[in-house]
């Protein structure tokens, strides 16, 4: 397993004009408390043709610390997608972070479904599509200045990615790394809270959420007919040299097996529903046989109680917020960002 530290930082107090002339660039210490260290369990998946990942980190630990950013060299573009009901300040911690270490990487926030993710998961996708297309053709005057596209999604992100996929179809040449967290890629049927699920369950009622409506694969009495079961078998995921898949057991908005597109208990039990879970998952599959897949179980370490805590809703906002995970996926994973 693989341990990433969730420090304190200590801000040094000023000593004075004259000792920051003397000195530019002052370094921030950083003190490593062993009770808010999150632990991460890591299982890969690669196929034949990939080089092992040991020899892929060896190879970029002394490219890791970019000092100058050369304004004519071909760009990677992150684009970085936020979850149900949020923003592209959602997103701004991870930006941050990985922007200081990879300056030489383009990080795009999204922001055209900031007011808009009750709607129909396909629509946000097709508008995700659009707004990437048209920074792409804005930032860059000619194709070639862009040699790689590389995503992050948080929860309900990591499905508008996919179903934006098919609609940048002549940018499938340029796709490098997938990193979904938390996000629920074989639905919520199969919910182990119960609190969770009769939420779930009210805003689907009160508010008419037809994403939620889709996640919880209730939008057709035929399960086949589903969006997310069709968006198993849409193309996309194969155009990707690397899929990372993180989940954590301590969050109940999205069932962890879904997030690592695995199966479950309750599929396997279930004669009616189960056999579409798992045809979902056998189409997912099928699309990433030739791409390297690692999954990433996070445990965090959440102290405190609250009704946020109980129900999972820390955990799930913490994929967020947890500078030791950008720690862990920047030292740990530079060949995504390469």
């Amino acid at each position: 397993f693989f341990q990433a530290e969730d420090g304190i930082r200590d801000q040094p107090r000023s000593r004075g004009l004259g000792d920051v002339y003397k000195r530019q660039v002052q370094e921030e210490e950083t003190f490593m408390n062993p009770w808010k260290i999150p632990f991460f369990f890591e299982e890969i998946f690669s196929p034949p043709a990939l080089k092992p990942l040991a020899a892929d980190i060896k190879k970029e630990e002394s490219k890791h610390f970019v000092l100058s950013v050369n304004p004519t060299a071909k760009a990677h573009l992150f684009v970085l997608v936020h979850g149900f009901q949020g923003t592209s300040n959602d997103m701004k911690t991870i930006k941050n972070y990985l922007a200081l270490r990879y300056p030489n990487i383009l990080f795009f926030c999204s922001v055209d479904n900031e007011v808009g993710t009750d709607g129909f998961i396909a629509d946000m996708g097709f508008k995700l599509a659009e707004e990437i297309a048209h920074y792409i053709s804005a930032r860059y005057p000619s194709p070639a200045l862009l040699t790689k596209i590389s995503f992050i999604g948080h929860s309900l992100g990591g499905i508008i990615i996919r179903a934006a996929l098919p609609h940048l179809q002549m940018f499938r040449r340029k796709m490098k790394s997938l990193i979904t967290l938390s996000s629920p890629h074989l639905g919520c049927m199969y919910q182990d809270s119960k609190l969770v699920k009769a939420g779930l369950w009210f805003l689907r009622a009160w508010s008419k959420y037809q994403c939620l409506t889709e996640l919880m694969m209730q939008d057709n009495e035929k399960i086949s007919e589903t969006f997310l079961y069709k968006l198993s078998s849409s193309e996309g995921l194969e155009w990707f040299q690397n899929v990372v898949l993180i989940g954590s057991q301590q969050d109940t908005y999205s069932p962890y097996e879904s997030s690592r597109m695995e199966s479950c208990p309750q599929a396997i039990d279930d004669k009616i529903r189960g056999p579409h879970y798992h045809e979902m998952l056998q189409n997912i599959t099928e699309r990433l046989k030739e791409v390297r897949v690692s999954k990433i179980t996070v445990n965090f370490s959440i102290s405190e109680s609250s009704v946020s805590t109980f129900i999972g809703r820390a955990a799930h906002i913490r994929f967020l917020e947890s500078e030791g995970l950008m720690k862990m996926i920047s030292q740990n994973y530079s060949h995504l960002f390469e």
